[in-house]
């Protein structure tokens, strides 16, 4: 899983890195504020259900809310609040975290591959979470991701989420 994801994100690299290197009015680097390059550029906000697996062993259900800015066509950044347990138990926000957010703006398919961190309240742990996701739509978006839970502790898993995205 590891090997394939770096694989993603070289690719990635190696597509971005050749549109600077052309000139293309398109690149990564094009002000927000451009004609070229402003489609897709703004605030959105997200809901979304996660399936975490600590250890490898079981699985937690969890769900949350992000917010997110758009700041060019290619570059985001984002802020998730999460609790984990589909039940009420505990504190409302169990997890807090931000990520890094590098995507491929096609007209309705969008995929992309995202770096994070985040603290769980609860467990008092700080979490790395790198992972790939895949938008379908264009205002109103389904997203779905997949990527690595590794806390600094040495324990990881596997991450998972699907949800609702809405593009202002």
């Amino acid at each position: 899983m590891k090997t394939k994801l770096m694989m993603l994100v070289a690719v990635l690299v190696v597509c971005w890195t050749g549109t600077l290197l052309a000139g293309d009015e398109t690149s990564p680097l094009t002000p927000a504020l451009s004609p070229n390059g402003g489609e897709g550029v703004g605030l959105y906000a997200d809901t979304f259900l996660s399936l975490r697996t600590p250890d490898f062993k079981d699985s937690t259900y969890g769900y949350g809310i992000g917010v997110g800015y758009q700041v060019t066509r290619h570059w985001g950044a984002d802020l998730r609040l999460s609790h984990q347990g589909l039940d009420a138990e505990g504190s409302a926000v169990q997890d807090i975290g931000g990520r890094l957010i590098a995507r491929m703006p096609w007209e309705t398919l969008q995929p992309y591959t995202f770096i994070g961190g985040s603290f769980d309240l609860e467990r008092d742990a700080w979490h790395i979470d790198p992972g790939v996701g895949v938008a379908i739509g264009k205002r109103l978006q389904w997203f779905a991701e997949a990527g690595i839970d590794a806390d600094l502790r040495g324990h990881s898993g596997y991450k998972f989420g699907s949800g609702l995205r809405l593009r202002f």
